[in-house]
């Protein structure tokens, strides 16, 4: 039967180099509060949560995640964030704020993840589901990269990468100067080096990218009576095993 999700969507086949057994695969959640559109977006209250906290919810509860990390940088302002996450009982790594890549090569280091799943912390309708539909078409296909962003076959901010350890290190080994190449934007040269087709703009949004889209999603929140039970949805615990 032909999966919507899975069909068409980019991968590359690396071969017998990865071996899918007891493979880790860890969310990586990338948040800062210096956005110059929508600054302090990832704490911003979506229906009685931070916004970030409906985006790790989403990861939790993904079919085939193991861990939860939250990456952000070491600038002052970016305190909240890992306070929040201490408090929350989720594992931060912090870095350079303009070097995304690092924060993800040391979220790698500081969990032992073989398989990094790259979400943002602006994004709180993420489907579990959609998640775990990803993590699986990169496990089905033995690839070095998915996603569903390319081509933008769901709305921006159901967004979803999933890559190998050995993907991330081939991209640093790429870059003289990862923050030179990578910038705020981060895994661009991810795609480039694992799929040949051409980014396309998605003109749906709910990623809280600015201010107009965050009154947007709170309206539609409050005109379809959804405020209740999204406060009534339990946060997973830390230690919950799958």
């Amino acid at each position: 039967m032909s999966n919507p999700i899975l069909d068409g969507m980019p991968w590359c086949d690396l071969g017998d180099d990865l071996r899918e057994q007891k493979m880790k695969t860890v969310a990586v959640v990338q948040a800062r509060m210096g956005s110059t559109r929508l600054p302090g977006k990832v704490l911003m209250d979506i229906a009685g949560r931070p916004t970030i906290d409906w985006v790790v919810e989403a990861a939790r509860r993904a079919p085939g995640m193991d861990e939860v990390v939250v990456a952000t940088s070491t600038l002052p302002q970016d305190d909240a964030i890992a306070q929040w996450a201490s408090k929350r009982g989720i594992n931060v790594v912090r870095g350079s704020e303009t070097d995304v890549l690092s924060r993800y090569l040391a979220a790698l280091s500081a969990t032992g993840a073989d398989i990094i799943v790259r979400l943002t912390a602006d994004c709180p309708f993420l489907d579990p589901a959609v998640i775990g539909e990803v993590i699986r078409l990169r496990t089905m296909r033995n690839a070095a990269y998915a996603t569903n962003t390319d081509p933008p076959t769901y709305p921006d901010g159901l967004d979803v990468e999933v890559f190998t350890k050995d993907t991330a290190f081939l991209a640093l080994t790429l870059c003289v100067g990862s923050m030179i190449l990578f910038g705020r934007d981060g895994f661009s040269i991810v795609q480039r080096i694992t799929t040949s087709s051409k980014k396309l703009p998605n003109a749906l949004a709910i990623a809280l990218h600015h201010p107009a889209i965050y009154k947007s999603c709170q309206s539609l929140i409050r005109s379809h009576g959804l405020e209740r039970s999204m406060r009534n949805t339990p946060a997973t615990n830390a230690s919950m095993k799958r």
